[in-house]
């Protein structure tokens, strides 16, 4: 007969550390301060146009693809990402702030974030992500958008309000209909 156990304290709910934190700023041209209220946050891609060779039933074509270009993408910060506290130098001095549920990443290259937002309109239309000139302005347009919310916050059963098509059940009710 094994012997009962004793039952111990839960874990201490830790942070989400992203795998891959935000770019380094640039620090050549013109940047922005993104603020982004996606949790783990997101890579601005950038696309580049080159012409390529597609084979069809009667030959072969000249088409235009679209390629990732990795060295021209820019990794910001969501609300869910922090900065490992034992990390050297430079990657402290990182500047990093959440305000009304955003994370605010400093040093995106312009180029990147036009070139970004005219594929990706609709995140900033939803009011998900959003680039700024300056961080005060960043900052402002967060507390503004305090309401907005991405559809990825995690689950409150308390608070069904919030949480429309979600209801408890209580014992001995039927969970089906």
């Amino acid at each position: 007969m094994p012997e009962p156990t004793t039952p111990t304290a839960p874990e201490p709910v830790r942070p989400v550390v992203a795998k891959q934190p935000a770019s380094a700023p640039a620090t050549t041209g013109s940047t922005l301060f993104v603020a982004c209220k996606h949790p783990p946050g997101l890579e601005l891609t950038y696309w580049d146009e080159v012409d390529d060779f597609e084979a069809t039933p009667s030959g072969v074509r000249q088409v235009k693809v679209y390629r990732r270009n990795a060295e021209r993408s820019f990794r910001v910060d969501g609300p869910n990402t922090v900065v490992d506290p034992h990390l050297p130098g430079p990657q402290l001095l990182r500047f990093r702030e959440s305000n009304g549920g955003y994370a605010v990443t400093p040093g995106c290259p312009r180029e990147v974030w036009d070139h970004w937002s005219r594929i990706n309109y609709l995140m900033i239309d939803a009011r998900i992500v959003n680039g700024f000139d300056t961080m005060e302005g960043a900052l402002r347009w967060c507390r503004e958008q305090r309401d907005v919310r991405s559809g990825l916050e995690p689950i409150d059963p308390a608070n069904t309000q919030l949480t429309t098509g979600i209801r408890q059940i209580e014992p001995g009710t039927p969970t089906a209909g």
